[in-house]
């Protein structure tokens, strides 16, 4: 069968490397896909390089990237009247010129890749456009929170109509993300359903670069976050609480890994100055050789304050037999047993997520056997391969 998938992002990060591992692992040998990504994805680099070669990329252009071309050359039209007149314009005509560009492919079936919920509306457009051309069928991956402030709005409830009349099924990736779209989006439940994230240890490490991460680090009291820099990934209670584990552990260092493009870096920079800590913290840019991270860091931590639907650094640690400590938020205790594979604590709570990271750091032991436990789970439920045949079987098997 041949697949269309549809990839709205911007920044490079979970989504992306989730559908790499879904294509790299899926078990149809014989099915085709052709991804549709927008032409300003900082992950598109990533895709082409991870992506086989049978996948065909195509680069597209959103409606608001029409929008704003347009209000650059036309700053009149930035009038807010204006402007929305200027939106509703540019939406028609990408919506033209997506049914344009799709009605010359043959496609069975489609997979809409979207970040949080609603999350990219060029998806919406897609569903509309493949249920015209009563596709096999259409099914759209969430991958966080619907917001709150604005599930009543009218964009919500335009999504929420397209949603239930054009998807045979939505895809959440936590049973926690399922409860909040039951409570919060409005779509039909009957649509909603859990797979979680697998996770593939086959495209994490980087053969041009065989030496290692970008940085040296320091074996023995290493402690890495891994995500976005945004301010719901919880880099600055960690900050405060790398106060506590340097007073006990000197030589211990905090290695910041992330896109210097998903957050305010140097705000980061400047909050780890004002904590008395910049020595003790190493700052890396994302990297293809993620793999060679894991590898060497002794305990990954995921402090999230909210947004956090899965958890991806969680089972990616747990790949790589690495003990998590992580809050209580979100998806992520439906992936940490606290005390045998990882630590939970409640969030906004730096000394108890100090206590922990010292609790580890002081034994080896423990770090052994809760990376071992960790790495079994993993093995159990969160590869590439039970996601990928999970996927395969919604999409082959009834309606």
């Amino acid at each position: 069968m041949q697949y269309l998938v549809w990839n709205e992002c911007y920044v490079a990060g979970g989504a992306d490397w989730s559908l790499i591992d879904l294509i790299r692992h899926w078990p149809g040998k014989d099915d085709r896909f052709t991804l549709f990504v927008n032409k300003t994805h900082e992950g598109l680099p990533l895709l082409r390089e991870k992506l086989p070669r049978s996948v065909e990329i195509r680069e597209f252009t959103t409606f608001l990237e029409l929008a704003a071309e347009t209000l650059e050359k036309h700053p009149f039209l930035a009038f807010p009247p204006l402007r929305k007149l200027v939106l509703l314009w540019k939406l028609a005509q990408n919506y033209w010129q997506l049914k344009s560009a799709l009605d010359g492919l043959e496609y069975g079936a489609v997979l809409l890749n979207n970040g949080g919920y609603p999350g990219a509306l060029t998806s919406y457009t897609v569903s509309q456009i493949a249920r015209k051309r009563s596709v096999r069928k259409s099914v759209m991956i969430v991958r966080n929170y619907p917001p709150h402030p604005y599930t009543k709005s009218l964009i919500m409830r335009v999504v929420r109509h397209i949603c239930n009349r054009t998807l045979d099924h939505i895809v959440t990736v936590s049973k926690s993300l399922r409860r909040a779209m039951v409570e919060d989006s409005g779509v039909d439940e009957r649509l909603l359903l859990t797979i979680y994230n697998g996770i593939a240890l086959d495209n994490k490490n980087d053969d041009s670069r065989p030496d290692g991460p970008p940085v040296a680090i320091v074996p023995g009291c290493s402690v890495g976050i891994i995500g976005t820099l945004q301010p719901r990934k919880g880099h600055r209670l960690l900050f405060q609480a790398w106060q506590s584990v340097i007073a006990r552990f000197p030589q211990a260092k905090l290695y910041v890994v992330g896109s210097s493009k998903s957050g305010n870096k140097n705000g980061l920079k400047r909050y780890a100055e004002e904590q008395g800590i910049s020595d003790a913290v190493v700052w890396v840019d994302f990297t293809s050789n993620m793999g060679a991270v894991y590898e060497r860091l002794d305990v990954v931590v995921t402090p999230s304050l909210e947004y956090e639907s899965f958890g991806r650094a969680v089972i990616e640690a747990m790949a790589f037999s690495k003990p998590v400590v992580a809050t209580k938020v979100g998806g992520m205790p439906e992936l940490i047993e606290d005390g045998i594979d990882g630590y939970l604590v409640e969030k906004n709570d730096p000394h108890a997520l100090a206590e922990r990271i010292c609790r580890l750091l002081g034994s080896e032991s423990t770090r052994k056997e809760m990376g071992k436990a960790g790495h079994a789970k993993y093995l159990r439920t969160f590869t590439a391969d039970a996601m990928a045949r999970n996927y395969y079987e919604l999409f082959n098997g009834g309606s």
